[in-house]
């Protein structure tokens, strides 16, 4: 089965630096407009926020699947 898209998943890159005359730059860019109404619809006192899940695909809502997280 081949897939179109990449799996709902991400990874974690850590950036190590041997001294202190390395530099990172991180890139951030606005999200549009649009996109901020249809998904940030949660607001408080720190601002505007989405809900998302953080569990593994399957699991129940009380608590993990018990089944190993692969993807094949």
């Amino acid at each position: 089965m081949t897939k179109r898209k990449f799996p709902a998943i991400h990874d974690t890159i850590l950036f190590y630096a041997n001294g202190e005359d390395n530099l990172f730059n991180k890139v951030f860019l606005n999200h549009n407009p649009e996109y901020i109404r249809k998904f940030y619809r949660h607001e408080d006192e720190f601002g505007v926020h989405r809900h998302e899940s953080l569990t593994e695909p399957g699991a129940t809502k009380e608590g993990d699947s018990r089944k190993p997280w692969v993807r094949h």
